[in-house]
């Protein structure tokens, strides 16, 4: 074998072993990539799951409960709670928003939260909260939320816990057939 065959297959090996660190990188690239969109999504469900959590505290849920009536008798106090806590949940959509259009979470995450966001503002308290802080936020956040304000006056409110006893009455009709 000659110096020049040794060579050629010197610039073949090499040119394989470039390759195969090619695909490689690449199959390395896209695992990283679905490894960040997963950090992503676990740290907006830790972020609503923590909000969610918070309002179950027996005071704030007096005070969600009668804010989203709309319950002109609140104290400053409570009306205030109310308001930041409705805060938060705004910056949280927000993030969920802005995740959405930079495609680094799921479709369905952003989907999921407007629906839920249009129920919300059904609350005549929410809508309130909404004019209080629109200020704060911008672009097609804001566009979004205030078609979904224009919709949700369509709708009437109604608290989750409204149909209680007539939801498990049926689901224990259901259950008995």
């Amino acid at each position: 074998m000659s110096l020049s065959d040794l060579a050629s297959l010197g610039s073949f090996v090499s040119g394989v072993a470039v390759l195969l660190s090619l695909v490689f990188l690449t199959l390395q690239l896209r695992q990283g990539n679905i490894n960040q969109r997963a950090l992503i999504q676990m740290g907006r469900s830790t972020r609503v799951i923590d909000g969610l959590y918070r309002r179950t505290d027996p005071r704030l849920i007096d005070v969600m409960l009668r804010g989203n009536k709309g319950d002109t008798s609140m104290s400053p106090d409570d009306i205030q709670a109310y308001l930041w806590a409705n805060y938060a949940a705004f910056q949280s959509f927000e993030d969920t928003f802005l995740q959405d259009r930079s495609r680094t979470i799921d479709p369905d995450a952003w989907r999921t939260a407007a629906v839920r966001l249009k129920g919300l503002m059904a609350a005549p308290g929410y809508r309130v909260c909404w004019k209080k802080w629109r200020v704060n936020f911008r672009g097609d956040f804001a566009e979004a939320v205030d078609q979904m304000v224009v919709q949700s006056r369509l709708s009437v409110w109604e608290e989750l816990s409204a149909s209680w006893a007539s939801d498990v009455a049926e689901e224990l009709r259901l259950s008995a057939t």
